[in-house]
């Protein structure tokens, strides 16, 4: 089965190229690294379009070439959403290119079914992006809700609620 995964994992290219250690070694980056390898070993072929974005600032683009990310349990094609180095501009870029590269995905990536990670503002542009071209089953895989954690005046949890209930509204699972 060929299976699309759209969420915030940081690949080992993004770690190397951007020395971001932030959330790498949490129990969500965990969790998306464990159900990558078991996909891998289940002997689906599986192309990972990650969201996460550096939370340090620069000056420039932050942008990683297509790559293979290699596990113990097999080996995948990760496609990053190009953006820039400055929040909050980064975030709310990488919902557009997140967007424009779902739908450029699904002219060369014939997936069987898409699996999102938390249907975040980035995530569900990216699988809109993909079904726009694509319609496929969608599985939402959910690990928080919008406003579990108190972020301040930060705005993008509310523009994450905002785009929620449409993720839930397209998944199937």
């Amino acid at each position: 089965m060929n299976i699309l995964f759209i969420g915030p994992y940081k690949t080992q290219a993004f770690n190397q190229r951007y020395n971001d250690p932030f959330f790498s070694g949490l129990g969500g980056q965990r969790k998306k690294q464990m159900v990558l390898q078991a996909l891998l070993k289940g002997g689906h072929r599986v192309e990972l379009l990650p969201t996460a974005i550096t939370h340090q600032n620069f000056a420039g683009w932050q942008c990683i070439p297509t790559h293979d990310e290699r596990f113990p349990t097999g080996t995948l094609r990760a496609h990053h959403a190009p953006t820039v180095g400055t929040k909050p501009f980064s975030g709310l870029l990488s919902c557009y290119t997140s967007w424009r590269l779902g739908a450029h995905l699904a002219k060369s990536f014939r997936a069987d079914a898409v699996i999102v990670y938390n249907g975040t503002l980035a995530e569900t542009f990216a699988l809109l992006g993909y079904l726009a071209r694509r319609p496929v089953p969608v599985a939402l895989e959910l690990d928080d809700l919008p406003m579990a954690r108190k972020r301040g005046l930060n705005p993008k949890p509310r523009l994450d609620l905002w785009s929620f209930p449409k993720a839930v509204a397209l998944a199937q699972a």
